[in-house]
C-alpha cells in the first residue's frame, strides 16, 4: 500500500469515527433545522393560499421538532383553519411551553371559534386568572359575557379594556359599539363621550371617530353641526368628509344649497374631466342635477363615456326624457350600440310607452344571444331600475351558460329573497341542487327553505342531520336548519338543545336566523331572551315565513 493510500485510509477512518461519535447530535441539529425550514415553507405557502401544501409542510415540521415554539405556532395557525376542533389542545400545549400572552389569546380564540358556551366559560376564567388587566384579554372576556347573555357585564369589561393603557383603536371602537346596546341612557352616553375624546386625535383613529360621531344616535342639531365641522377640519380629512359637512349644513338648515354650492365646487378641479365626473355624481345624489347641466354642455359630455353617462343621469333626474329621446339618436355618442338600445327602452318606459319599451328590450336581449358580458350588463341595468321581471329573465338566460351559471343562480335567489317570492326561490334552489348535487350549501339552503314553507319536514331534517354528520365542524347554517326542522315537527325542546349551548353573539347573526332562534326561545318559555335576540332587527329584513313563525311563537 502506498503512503498516499495509507494517508487516505487513516483520514477516512478518522472522519468516520467523528461522524459516528457526532451522529446523535448532528442528527438532532439536522432535524431541528429541517423543522425550521419546513415551518417557514408552510408560512409562505399559507400566504400564497396553497392551504393543502402548507398543511403538509407544517405537520412534517412539527413531527420533526414538536418542542420548537415557532414550529408549533405555525402548525396551530393552520390547524385553526383546517381542523379547528384540534386547535385548542395544540394552543394549550404551546402556551404551557411559552407562557406568552399572545399564545393564551390564541388559545382563547380557538376555543371561541368552536362556539361551545361551557368550554368558553372555562377558558374565560383562565383568561381572567392569567391576564386580569390586559386590554386584549378584557375585550375577549367582554365578548364572552355578551355571548352568555350578560350584556351589562360585557359593557363594563369592554369599558375597562378601552381605558387600559395598551388598548388598541379597534378595542376602543368595540367599546363604543357595545355601549350603544345598553338600555341605560347613561351607559350609552358614556360610550359616546369616549368616542368624542377619540375624535380629538389627529391621526387616522381620530378621523374614524369623527366619522362615527355623525352616525351617533340621538344627536342634536347643534351636536351634528359641530361634529361635521370637526370632521371637515381634521388634518387627515378627505374630500368626501368635506362634502359630508356641506350636506349636513344643508340638511340642518344651517345654510342653503345655493350658498354651499360654491364651496362644493371648489373641492373639484373643474377643468379635469375625471373630476367633473365625480362632481356630477355628487350633485345628482344631492338632487342638484341642473347645476351639473349648467356646468357641462353636450359637446363636453360626449368627450368621454363616464362623463356622458353622468350627464345623461342628470338629464334623467331633471325629467328631460323627450330631449333625451332626441339626444340618444345623435352620432358620435361615446356608447356602444347595445347600451344605446337599452337606454332607448328606458326612455320609452319613462315616456309611458310600455309596449314599445318591452319590445325594444326584448329585441336587445335576443340579439345578445349568449354574450355573457352583454347579458350581465343588461341584468345590472335592469336591477338599477328595479325592473325585477326583466332582471330575472336575463338571469334565467345566464343560468343556461356554463361560465355564468353558478353566479346567475345565486343572483336569482337573491332577487327572490328581496321580493319575498318563496316559491320561486325554492324552485331555483331545487334546480341548483340538481346541477350541484354535492354542494352542501345548496343542499342546506334548500332544506331550510322547505322547512320555512312547512314542506318536506322529515326529509329536510334528515338532510340537515346528514350534513352535520359529514361536516368536520358544526356550521351555524346546518345547526339552524336542524333546529328549524325540530321546531316545525313540534320538537321545540330539541330545537333549543341545538342552539342554546352555542357561544354566539346573536347580534352579529343574520336577521332571519335570529328570528327563528327567537321563536324557539319563545316556544320554550324564554320570552325575555326572545325579545332580546330581536333587538335592532328590522322586520322588513325577514322572509315572510320567518316573520310568520316568530309571530305564531309569541301568541
Amino acid at each position: 500500500m502506498s503512503p498516499q493510500a495509507k494517508r487516505r485510509l487513516i483520514i477516512g477512518g478518522a472522519v468516520l469515527t467523528v461522524l459516528l461519535v457526532a451522529t446523535p447530535f448532528a442528527w438532532r441539529e439536522f432535524k431541528q433545522q429541517r423543522a425550521i425550514n419546513l415551518a417557514e415553507d408552510a408560512r409562505i405557502l399559507l400566504e400564497d393560499e396553497e392551504y393543502g401544501a402548507a398543511w403538509e409542510a407544517a405537520k412534517a415540521a412539527y413531527a420533526l421538532d414538536p418542542k420548537n415554539i415557532e414550529v408549533a405556532r405555525t402548525l396551530a395557525n393552520i390547524v385553526d383553519l383546517a381542523e379547528p376542533n384540534k386547535a385548542p389542545a395544540l394552543w394549550e400545549g404551546i402556551y404551557e411551553l411559552s407562557g406568552e400572552k399572545a399564545d393564551l389569546l390564541a388559545w382563547f380564540d380557538s376555543v371561541m371559534r368552536l362556539e361551545n358556551k361551557a368550554d368558553l366559560a372555562r377558558m374565560t376564567e383562565r383568561l381572567a386568572t392569567d391576564l386580569p388587566d390586559a386590554s386584549e384579554a378584557l375585550h375577549r372576556r367582554a365578548q364572552s359575557a355578551i355571548i352568555h347573555g350578560q350584556l351589562e357585564e360585557g359593557i363594563q369589561l369592554s369599558q375597562q379594556a378601552a381605558q387600559a393603557a395598551d388598548a388598541s383603536a379597534d378595542i376602543q371602537f368595540a367599546y363604543v359599539q357595545i355601549s350603544q346596546r345598553s338600555s341605560d341612557a347613561e351607559v350609552r352616553e358614556a360610550g359616546l363621550v369616549w368616542l368624542r375624546q377619540m375624535a380629538q386625535r389627529s391621526d387616522s383613529t381620530g378621523l374614524k371617530a369623527a366619522r362615527w360621531l355623525l352616525k351617533a344616535p340621538n344627536t342634536s342639531r347643534d351636536q351634528l353641526i359641530e361634529a361635521a365641522e370637526k370632521l371637515a377640519n381634521h388634518p387627515l380629512a378627505e374630500r368626501e368628509d368635506m362634502l359630508t359637512e356641506i350636506v349636513i349644513r344643508r340638511s340642518t338648515g344651517e345654510q342653503s344649497m345655493e350658498e354651499l354650492l360654491a364651496d362644493a365646487q371648489a373641492l373639484f378641479t373643474l377643468d379635469d374631466p375625471a373630476e367633473l365626473v365625480e362632481l356630477g355624481r355628487w350633485l345628482n345624489l344631492q338632487r342638484r342635477s341642473s347645476d351639473f347641466l349648467a356646468l357641462v354642455d353636450f359637446e363636453t359630455a360626449i368627450s368621454r363615456r363616464d362623463l356622458f353617462l353622468v350627464w345623461v343621469d342628470s338629464m334623467a333626474y331633471s325629467g328631460q326624457w323627450e330631449a333625451l329621446q332626441q339626444i340618444i339618436e345623435r352620432p358620435r355618442l361615446p356608447l356602444d350600440p347595445f347600451t344605446i338600445v337599452l337606454f332607448r327602452a328606458r326612455i320609452q318606459d319613462e315616456l309611458g310607452n310600455d309596449r314599445v319599451s318591452n319590445l325594444i328590450w326584448g329585441q336587445a336581449i335576443l340579439a345578445a344571444k349568449e354574450d355573457v358580458h352583454k347579458l350581465t350588463f343588461a341584468y345590472d341595468y335592469a336591477s338599477k331600475l328595479n325592473w325585477n321581471e326583466k332582471a330575472r329573465d336575463v338571469l334565467e338566460r345566464l343560468a343556461l351558460l356554463p361560465m355564468a351559471q353558478r353566479k346567475a343562480y345565486e343572483k336569482i335567489i337573491e332577487l327572490d329573497q328581496s321580493t319575498g317570492d318563496m316559491t320561486a326561490m325554492r324552485d331555483a334552489l331545487r334546480r341548483m341542487a340538481k346541477k350541484y348535487p354535492n354542494d352542501v350549501s345548496v343542499a342546506n339552503d334548500l332544506a331550510y327553505t322547505n322547512l320555512l314553507m312547512g314542506e318536506d319536514i322529515e326529509a329536510s331534517a334528515e338532510t340537515a342531520y346528514r350534513l352535520l354528520q359529514e361536516s368536520e365542524r358544526p356550521y351555524l347554517a346546518n345547526l339552524m336548519t336542524l333546529a328549524l326542522a325540530h321546531y316545525q315537527a313540534g320538537r321545540s325542546d330539541l330545537a333549543l338543545e341545538q342552539l342554546y349551548p352555542l357561544a354566539i353573539d346573536w347580534s352579529e347573526v343574520r336577521p332571519g336566523w335570529r328570528a327563528i332562534y327567537a321563536a324557539i326561545l319563545a316556544a320554550n318559555g324564554h320570552d325575555k331572551e326572545s325579545q332580546y335576540i330581536m333587538n335592532g332587527v328590522n322586520p322588513d329584513d325577514l322572509l315572510p315565513p320567518e316573520r310568520e313563525i316568530l309571530k305564531n311563537a309569541r301568541k
